[in-house]
């Protein structure tokens, strides 16, 4: 496979270059296209590779002097869906690769979150529900201790006038009555 260009106009190219120049070039254009061959278009791994593949070039240095002096080949790679990365871009293409995925895989797990939340909100509803009914018996109870309150007061008031409540004087003159017991003040 010769991606990018066909092979008149290759060969046109290298014949304008210098031998050091056309060398380069031959050895990074065969270079990407067994990538481009291997990687991407072999039949026997057809569905277990991505459809694109990074080319590592381990020096700044040379990946500028490549797209310096052989942006035809850089063309080609992308053409053959081979991404040529140095170690500045090589970083940028895998945080970007990683955000991706993050992404991806916030959106798969959107439907569960969605999901939870249904279920939080379901449980808030319940937990207010019981909160307003727990609020209802505690004013019924405070209701009541207050009439119970209440109720002991008057009672305590009433004793304290019985208390003070004077039986002789209720008693005839005449004498004691059959069946009635005075009572005696302490």
């Amino acid at each position: 496979m010769e991606p990018g260009m066909d092979r008149e106009a290759r060969l046109m190219l290298i014949e304008r270059m210098t031998p050091a120049l056309s060398h380069d070039y031959n050895n990074v254009f065969g270079t990407v296209s067994m990538f481009a061959e291997l990687l991407l278009h072999d039949p026997s791994i057809e569905g277990e590779t991505a459809d694109g593949a990074l080319m590592f070039l381990p020096s700044e240095a040379v990946y500028a002097e490549l797209h310096a002096k052989l942006p035809e080949v850089v063309r080609a790679g992308f053409d053959a869906r081979v991404w040529i990365v140095s170690p500045t871009t090589c970083m940028a293409t895998l945080n970007t690769m990683r955000a991706v995925m993050k992404d991806a895989r916030m959106r798969e797990q959107a439907g569960e979150i969605r999901k939870a939340l249904r279920q939080l909100h379901r449980d808030v509803e319940i937990i207010e529900e019981r909160a307003g009914k727990l609020e209802t018996h505690l004013r019924q109870a405070g209701d009541d201790v207050n009439g119970l309150l209440t109720a002991s007061a008057r009672a305590g008031k009433r004793a304290e006038r019985l208390d003070h409540f004077d039986f002789e004087e209720l008693s005839p003159d005449t004498g004691d009555a059959p069946g009635v017991v005075p009572l005696q003040r302490p």
